[in-house]
């Protein structure tokens, strides 16, 4: 039996009905899976930094990548192959649904989920592909950033630490793209910024804090409330699927219902994949959106301080304290700013 996923969530296919992700393409993001992008030396010291603050950058190193010829013609090989692969996907479904009428249910689910095995085999092998074939280009681009990065100059990568409220004013994308096609040793940032100046960066996990609020137990309630009614009609029509294949044997007039009843089955199918994947993406949106208001009325504006997001291990970068925890319970209360300013030189 396939499990059509939306996000966390999960809508059983019985396998007579919608192709899942078997129709679905096999799309790659070109950068994003890799190995941990670095961060240009960490190793500054909260001394190094005058009473000024730091400046703090960004750069997107997808962007990068995509502006450079080698970026290109890696994404172009890797989509050619693809498309390839989505091609000979195709060919096995449409043979599958040829022989449809041929087939039991249990023979049809089990070759359905053969497709879905396929299917992630293949995307393992074109992300392994990609990997080893950007791996020279990533890591120049990351010697690039770790080189920018000194003094009082703090470049991130948005694909692993972003501000919460970015500046346009202080994205260095193009300066990182121009030091590679130029093959500069270390980009040239320009000059300070005002809008890119702060004392430090309060850096905290978005999803440990979301899951420290009372809304999100409800908003889980209420997305798995969805998944369970259109689970439950999925299976209604199955079981009435079946029934009608079965008087079908013995009735040839069925045939025309019997099909129609399949590409309903298929067409709820997806729509309900559809359904979940927006309620879950409109849902997180509205937490996002609490917890930014919240930590939009925190003192950090008036310290000098910035908020910056980060994904999968803490960073080890100066100037900057870990606050998760913290976050979670200003969103809130909306209070306990001595208390970070206890654990946290520079909250105070």
């Amino acid at each position: 039996m396939n499990r059509a996923k939306g996000g966390d969530s999960t809508i059983e296919d019985s396998g007579q009905g919608g192709r899942g992700r078997a129709g679905a393409a096999i799309g790659l993001s070109l950068v994003m899976g890799l190995a941990s992008p670095v961060f240009a030396n960490t190793a500054v010291e909260d001394a190094a930094a005058p009473d000024d603050g730091i400046q703090v950058y960004t750069v997107d190193l997808r962007r990068a990548i995509l502006a450079t010829p080698k970026g290109r013609k890696i994404k172009s090989k890797i989509d050619r192959r693809r498309r390839a692969q989505e091609r000979k996907i195709r060919a096995l479904e449409e043979k599958l649904s040829r022989r449809k009428k041929t087939l039991t249910q249990a023979q049809f689910s089990t070759r359905f989920l053969e497709i879905q095995e396929r299917i992630d085999a293949v995307q393992s092998k074109l992300d392994a592909q990609q990997d080893r074939m950007l791996a020279p280009l990533l890591e120049r681009f990351r010697g690039l950033i770790e080189a920018a990065t000194y003094g009082t100059t703090v470049v991130l990568d948005t694909s692993v630490a972003s501000p919460l409220s970015p500046k346009a004013a202080c994205d260095r994308t193009v300066q990182l793209i121009r030091a590679y096609l130029d093959g500069e040793d270390r980009p040239s940032m320009g000059r300070r910024d005002p809008a890119c100046q702060t004392r430090g960066m309060l850096l905290l996990r978005l999803d440990q804090v979301l899951n420290g609020l009372p809304e999100t137990r409800a908003t889980r309630e209420g997305l798995d409330a969805l998944r369970d009614k259109r689970q439950a009609d999925i299976e209604r029509q199955r079981r009435e699927m079946a029934e009608l294949q079965a008087r079908a044997q013995s009735d040839a007039a069925l045939a025309p219902e019997v099909k129609a009843r399949r590409l309903q089955l298929e067409r709820s199918f997806q729509t309900y994949q559809a359904e979940i994947r927006q309620a879950e993406s409109e849902a997180r949106d509205k937490l996002m959106e609490r917890v930014r208001h919240g930590l939009a009325h925190a003192p950090a504006g008036r310290k000098e301080l910035i908020f910056v997001e980060y994904f999968g291990r803490r960073p080890d970068l100066a100037r900057s304290c870990e606050v998760s925890e913290w976050a979670g319970r200003w969103v809130r209360h909306r209070s306990g700013w001595s208390t970070l300013a206890s654990s946290c030189p520079l909250a105070r």
